[in-house]
Parts: structure tokens; C-alpha cells; sequence
């Protein structure tokens, strides 16, 4: 995470924007009663870039829901002679699905310095990861993930790894 975090969180606005952006055009197009034409090679070249540059993001960040909604928005696109009515449902029903997996989850942000604590079993060195069984170093790696979001109070920290 660290310094990579805030590249991220870009990389997923400037997508979200770039669809956003085809979504309105493709809808004024609609408004239009352009809605039945063909849509053009390369702007659904473009789009499907996208998309699939979004389908990686979420699976590299374990986002199921949001990765399926890519999959199927770029399987509709692949149809044969597609038309600008059915490019803005397939790009409004995947921005639909990756507000709702957004709103079942929990975001939190965390400091740089905090950042080198967090999913880590081998806070202790090498020589102490190698000395344990997993059991142990999946506490050790839940206390570092409470040092990380400032949850370090003796509540959150199990009895036997306090110090």
C-alpha cells in the first residue's frame, strides 16, 4: 500500500471519469435519437480498454462483484454491431454494480508510516516468522493490521501478544 495507495485511487477516478464521459455522450446521443445507430469502432475500442483495465483493478484488489459487472459490460460490448442505446446500458449497468459493491464496503485510509505494518507476518524479522506456525502469524499479522488503523487499545490486541 504506502505511496501507492494515492496511484490507485487515480487510476480508478480517471476510469470512472473516462466512462462517466462515454455514458453522457453516448446518452445525449440517445437524447438525440441517435440511440439506434451503430456505434463507432474506435470509441468502443476505447471503451473496452478501459473496462478491461478496470476488470485487472479489481481482481489485483479482490473485488469480485465489481470484476463480474467488468466481465459481462465488455461481454455485451463484444456483440456484432452494436448500437449506442445498448453501449449506454451496458456501461450504466456496470457503473450500477460497482456503486453497489462500494456501498458494502469499508474503506479506510492509513498513514504512510502505518502502512508497513498492515498484512504482514513478518513484522519481527525472519528468524521469528520461521520459529512460528501460521496460527501465530496470522495473529501477528491481525495485530500489525490493528496497529496500522489505530485500533492499538488492549481490546484489539489478543491477551497472549500484548506486550
Amino acid at each position: 500500500m504506502g505511496s501507492r495507495e494515492p496511484v490507485r485511487c487515480f487510476l480508478l477516478c480517471k476510469w470512472w471519469s473516462t466512462l462517466a464521459t462515454f455514458e453522457g455522450v453516448y446518452r445525449s446521443s440517445q437524447a438525440q435519437n441517435l440511440g439506434g445507430q451503430l456505434a463507432t469502432a474506435d470509441t468502443l475500442a476505447h471503451i473496452k480498454g478501459e473496462l478491461k483495465k478496470l476488470e485487472l483493478f479489481f481482481t489485483q484488489h479482490e473485488m469480485p462483484l465489481c470484476r463480474k459487472a467488468a466481465a459481462f459490460a465488455l461481454f455485451q460490448l463484444d456483440k456484432p454491431r452494436i448500437d449506442v442505446s445498448s453501449v449506454v446500458s451496458a456501461i450504466h449497468s456496470f457503473m450500477e454494480a460497482v456503486i453497489q459493491q462500494f456501498e458494502m464496503t469499508h474503506l479506510v485510509r492509513i498513514s504512510e508510516e502505518k502502512s508497513t505494518y498492515l498484512d504482514r507476518t513478518d513484522l519481527f524479522g525472519g528468524k521469528v516468522t520461521a520459529a512460528f506456525p501460521l496460527p501465530v502469524l496470522d495473529e501477528i499479522r491481525e495485530v500489525g493490521n490493528c496497529l496500522a488503523l489505530d485500533l492499538n487499545n488492549g481490546g484489539s490486541i489478543p491477551p497472549h501478544a500484548r506486550c
